[in-house]
């Protein structure tokens, strides 16, 4: 039996009989007059929405606002019914809808603790023997007798999140939270979300495509409030971005000559850079052909050349170089190749130019960009962070592939053996 089953669900809010509270008086002949009138329109927010999920699945949502993401969220946490339709869920549901939902502000984070999980049917006892693992994967040991009203939006992710995955639950539904927090926590919920799977199921909400393709392995597009593709995720996500980027061709206006001219590369890159060290810049970035010839355009099993020219103006010791590949839709780090293994001077100090080299490279037809990152190898604290918000070059192919830049779940990034980083100048004086 499946462990969500949604049959011919509608959902609909009154759009008229509004209560004027801030003109009480003036208003009230008016008011009375539309509640009591008849109520003959319903704007519906979820038309004939169909599904079942079965046990131990990974299942993501997507969507623009207004699809009714949130809305099917909250009749599959049954903090409200459907208009017209059938919804059975099977077994206990923990929802992390918004921040700091259920949370009691003037309550310690331990009180906050016991009254979730007596919510959830838990007894005092039982409680009593999870608090210590949800503490511990919150990271809250110094702050969790504090009320939670001083907690930061961080604090209280990782609080909730580590309440859902800790209660056993048959169901964790998540809407959007997990881009709440650091990339530790990010990293750590993720991986604890793939153990939950194992024995549990996930429904996700986001619009960071790169964590629903990590973390679910079956997605459902809604489209004002219908179902418009549901299958596996590395065949619905490249058909939902070949739809915004439709609808931005439609409605770019004046920059539509811009994407006329090219609809997948800008002539001029946006490049985020934080120097965190005054000390530390990158000069230039340059994607060449094996051959070395500058080029944006790549087929798949061509070998991609990055080289980047960086400046240090004072000497910095124990520096870590990461050159890596963004995947622009998903703004992602999806190969990446460092200088850990090479034979690094004492200290950086001059003119450093490096070349990272990503031989054969199997990724999906799509937009790229470059990320450039020096960091402390031994405090592990970035110093100078280079990221393209817009594509720097393309991987051209007929079709989307489902074994061609697909990585299964992990903890981290997994760097391709195969990567190369060579010194091409180091220290040169300035």
């Amino acid at each position: 039996m499946p462990l969500v089953t949604a049959e011919h669900i509608y959902k609909s809010y009154k759009t008229s009989g509004q209560f004027e509270i801030n003109r009480l008086f003036q208003s009230l002949a008016r008011t009375l007059k539309q509640a009591t009138a008849p109520h003959t329109g319903r704007e519906f927010v979820l038309k004939d929405v169909n599904f079942t999920v079965d046990s131990h699945e990974s299942v993501g949502l997507i969507g623009n606002n207004g699809a009714g993401k949130t809305t099917l969220f909250r009749l599959l946490s049954s903090i409200t019914l459907p208009t017209k339709g059938r919804l059975r869920v099977e077994g206990r549901v923990s929802s992390l809808i918004s921040l700091g939902a259920g949370f009691h502000p003037d309550l310690s984070g331990r009180e906050n603790l016991y009254l979730n999980c007596a919510l959830m049917g838990l007894s005092r006892a039982q409680t009593a023997d999870r608090i210590d693992g949800i503490v511990d994967f919150a990271e809250l040991d110094e702050y969790i007798d504090m009320p939670i009203k001083y907690y930061s939006s961080g604090m209280l992710a990782r609080l909730g999140f580590s309440v859902s995955v800790h209660l056993d639950p048959a169901l964790i539904l998540i809407d959007e939270v997990l881009s709440v927090g650091d990339y530790q926590f990010q990293v750590k919920s993720a991986a604890a979300l793939r153990d939950f799977i194992e024995r549990g199921t996930v429904i996700l909400v986001s619009h960071d495509l790169g964590a629903i393709e990590r973390i679910c392995k079956r997605t459902i597009w809604l489209e004002r409030g219908e179902i418009k593709l549901d299958g596996p995720t590395e065949m619905v996500i490249p058909r939902y971005l070949d739809a915004q980027n439709q609808i931005l061709e439609v409605n770019s206006g004046i920059n539509n000559q811009l994407i006329m001219k090219d609809p997948r590369i800008s002539d001029v890159i946006n490049v985020s850079r934080q120097a965190l060290d005054a000390n530390i810049d990158v000069l230039k970035v340059e994607v060449r052909t094996a051959a070395g010839e500058v080029s944006r355009e790549f087929c798949m099993d061509d070998t991609i050349v990055v080289v980047a020219d960086l400046v240090f103006k004072q000497p910095i010791s124990d520096a870590r170089i990461m050159v890596g590949l963004i995947d622009i839709e998903y703004q992602a780090v999806v190969m990446a190749g460092d200088n850990q293994l090479l034979d690094s001077p004492a200290a950086f100090l001059g003119h450093v130019r490096v070349e990272c080299r990503f031989p054969h490279v199997m990724m999906r037809p799509r937009r790229y960009g470059v990320y450039v990152i020096v960091s402390n190898m031994k405090a592990m604290m970035p110093l100078y962070i280079y990221r393209d918000g817009d594509a720097r070059f393309l991987i051209t192919g007929e079709r989307h592939d489902p074994s061609i830049h697909y990585y299964a779940p992990q903890v981290d990034l997994v760097y391709n053996p195969a990567v190369e980083m060579h010194y091409l100048e180091v220290n040169t004086p300035l």
